[in-house]
């Protein structure tokens, strides 16, 4: 069966489709079917819904600029589960930190590594912080996984730095 799909000299229209799909379903889907590509390796570890549109955009002026291509339409976005494109919150504890880590860490610097993360911090008592993580973040929907990117900035800090 031969292809009638791609690109060529000869090609005049092209349909550019863009679209975000749920990391879980793309690594299940992958490893049940046993397709492990460079696409799948991508989407299972997620990307910001939220660019959708600007990828769509930056490739339709990319092929105008260097292909001399005309766009002749306007954008439809379909947003099937507009969840995906909202802040995950979640609350953290600084004794969880501490004790999961094995050390104290001071609360401005779990405050700052946050900060730094992208990871809004919405509020913060003597004990929590209610945070809103970006959607982008797939990787980082629980406590646990807050603590570990806390650790993983605190850690190449602690390697990084000369004792005398």
């Amino acid at each position: 069966m031969v292809s009638k799909s791609g690109v060529k000299d000869s090609t005049t229209a092209i349909f550019l489709e863009s679209a975000y799909f749920n990391p879980v379903y793309i690594r299940k889907t992958a490893r049940r079917h046993g397709l492990n590509t460079d696409a799948s390796f991508r989407f299972e570890r997620g990307v910001d819904p939220n660019n959708v549109i600007y990828a769509l955009k930056r490739a339709a002026l990319l092929i105008k600029e260097l292909a001399g291509g005309t766009i002749s339409s306007d954008i439809v976005d379909v947003v099937a589960d507009q969840s995906v494109m909202e802040y995950f919150p979640v609350t953290v504890s600084y004794r969880h930190i501490n004790r999961l880590i094995g050390k104290e860490i001071p609360a401005e610097t779990v405050k700052s590594i946050l900060t730094a993360l992208e990871i809004k911090i919405l509020a913060n008592t003597p004990d929590n912080l209610d945070l809103l993580v970006p959607p982008y973040r797939v990787d980082v929907r629980r406590e646990a996984d807050i603590i570990e990117e806390v650790l993983r900035c605190t850690a190449t800090t602690m390697w990084n730095r000369t004792e005398p």
